[in-house]
């Protein structure tokens, strides 16, 4: 997942990541997102 995330910010504008995040934060999965979020703001 975080290679996922490091791929996005690469791939994609800032903006878009964030509202993808933002989805998948909000989606059904529970899943521990602050590791995630802090490894995805370190690679910004």
């Amino acid at each position: 997942m975080a290679t996922f995330i490091r791929w996005m910010a690469e791939h994609l504008t800032i903006k878009t990541t964030i509202i993808i995040t933002a989805i998948a934060l909000q989606s059904k999965y529970t899943i521990n997102v602050l590791p995630l979020l802090r490894e995805f703001l370190y690679y910004l």
